[in-house]
């Protein structure tokens, strides 16, 4: 009588059998042949609360608590071509002495997004400054390190299909003051600073949401406005409290330049020195949506400044209890 291997069981058995089995076990039939493959890692990512089908999308972190780490496992699945949406955290602790596992985190990232097909929605935490994580680049070598990786895996997701893309970066330059970031990192940086430019090739992104004093600086800044002229980007979410209002002054008439079909802008805790500033930009802009909440102020402590018209505008967002913006709603609605 011929002896009988694992594969010649009824897929049926072979579910019950590998409910029983360790999480590395599973990772590891799963590469021993396609149907394995099909069959173990099912389980596997609902052990961890992965549904590949639901609209919330799919949830990792690399670099932090090791149980989520699901990248290996998404890496070697057969049956994974597209996502709806991908979230991802890339923790790097403040105590941390080098940014070298961060950068090796986000190529592994780069490198499976790149197997994918498309992937619609992507959220990216990039060494949040929640739960002190964040990131201080010291040197020019870490800088243009980070510069060249973050740049690289943004390519990556834009040339996926992505159409909204939210990132969330607690790197900094040290010594840290965002007006003098960009300055600082021409000295910093010996060798001459290398842009990071966007892809020449269309794409699909509509939406970008940015919380990121890095960002708005050299070399990266390159990236951002090449992704607001060259793609079709209509949304636009700022959140403002890391930068100031000699930052602010500089990247906010480059968006309203770049930024040809932008008609949707958020501005979130605008800082209280910026307020001038982002009032006399704003008719720069075509806009039809225009959101912006400011950092707490007096109820009586407006800024000084003329204010825009935004005649186009048919819906405003304004936190209340906050005069200027109260202000600038009453001068839209009766010019």
């Amino acid at each position: 009588m011929p002896s009988a291997g694992i594969l010649d069981l009824p897929t049926e058995i072979l579910l019950n059998v590998f409910g029983g089995v360790e999480d590395e076990s599973l990772y590891h039939l799963a590469l021993l042949c396609r149907r394995l493959n099909l069959i173990a890692l099912p389980i596997y990512f609902s052990r961890r609360n992965v549904d590949l089908e639901s609209e919330s999308g799919v949830a990792c972190t690399l670099g932090g608590l090791g149980r989520w780490d699901i990248l290996p496992a998404l890496q070697i699945s057969l049956f994974i071509q597209s996502l709806e949406h991908l979230h991802c955290s890339i923790a790097h602790h403040t105590i941390e002495p080098s940014i070298t596992p961060f950068l090796r985190h986000i190529k592994r990232l780069e490198i499976f997004i790149s197997r994918l097909s498309s992937v619609k929605k992507v959220s990216l935490h990039l060494a949040s400054h929640d739960a002190n994580w964040s990131m201080s680049l010291k040197t020019g070598n870490e800088v243009c390190a980070w510069s060249s990786h973050v740049g690289n895996l943004l390519n990556c997701i834009v040339q996926r299909e992505c159409q909204y893309l939210s990132i969330t970066d607690g790197s900094y330059i040290e010594p840290y003051r965002p007006s003098l970031t960009s300055r600082f990192t021409r000295r910093l940086v010996r060798r001459p600073i290398r842009s990071m430019p966007f892809p020449s090739v269309p794409t699909h992104l509509t939406t970008l949401v940015l919380d990121s004093a890095t960002l708005l600086t050299l070399p990266t800044i390159d990236w951002v406005l090449g992704a607001l002229r060259q793609s079709p980007v209509n949304k636009l979410a700022l959140v403002m409290q890391r930068g100031d209002a000699e930052l602010w002054g500089d990247v906010l008439p480059r968006f309203a330049t770049a930024a040809r079909c932008l008609t949707d802008l958020s501005l979130t805790e605008v800082p209280l020195d910026a307020e001038v500033v982002v009032l006399s930009v704003l008719d720069r802009f075509s806009l039809t949506d225009l959101y912006i909440s400011s950092q707490q102020r007096l109820p009586d402590d407006s800024p000084r400044g003329p204010l825009p018209a935004l005649r186009d505008v048919a819906r405003l967002g304004i936190r209340k209890k906050q005069n200027a913006w109260l202000r600038t709603a009453i001068a839209m609605r009766y010019q």
